[in-house]
């Protein structure tokens, strides 16, 4: 993870470690960025679902190791909710 840590900073995404004692020690929780690769590992799923990409693509791609896992980290849009929903046959004709 360092080394993604390393590309954020490089990219002004999040601030700069210094390795500085703070005063705040180990028994003190730390603090988290707003954006970590955790969090862009959710975004790039949910993006490639909601884009139409197959659960089993987007499920490799990202290294996911179940269609469970994956599921997780899928968050729909509602336009892609309305989308697949605009695509149903009409049946009250």
């Amino acid at each position: 993870m360092g080394n993604f840590y390393n590309l954020m900073a490089q990219a002004g995404l999040v601030a700069i470690r210094t390795h500085q004692k703070s005063g705040k020690g180990r028994s003190v929780k730390r603090t988290q960025n707003e954006i970590s690769f955790h969090c862009l590992r959710h975004t790039a799923t949910s993006l490639m679902k909601n884009a139409g990409i197959s659960s089993a693509i987007v499920q490799e791609f990202i290294g996911h190791d179940s269609p469970a896992i994956s599921a997780n980290y899928t968050h729909i849009e509602t336009s892609a909710l309305k989308k697949a929903a605009d695509s149903l046959p009409d049946i009250l004709m």
